[in-house]
């Protein structure tokens, strides 16, 4: 069977179904592409500063760990 995004009624009629889906699926392409170039550079930029590459990978992968530490303390403290 086939399937459209058009909805056909008394065959005069037609009804196109649009969204925003299309455009949200490219943004967050662009978006995890430059996420992930920006990530490659900070590397980089790390590595060249200590002349590591294991310095410089060690500092990355402590970001996750503070992360969710900001937000655990963020939700005990919060304000009531």
């Amino acid at each position: 069977m086939k399937q459209s995004n058009a909805l056909e009624f008394h065959s005069r009629r037609k009804v196109n179904v649009r969204g925003q889906i299309g455009p949200m699926k490219q943004t967050l392409s662009s978006l995890e592409w430059d996420f992930c170039s920006r990530v490659l550079v900070i590397f980089l930029l790390l590595a060249a500063n200590f002349q590591s590459m294991r310095l410089a990978f060690v500092v990355l992968s402590t970001i996750p760990a503070i992360v969710c530490g900001v937000i655990f303390i963020l939700l005990i403290t919060r304000p009531l």
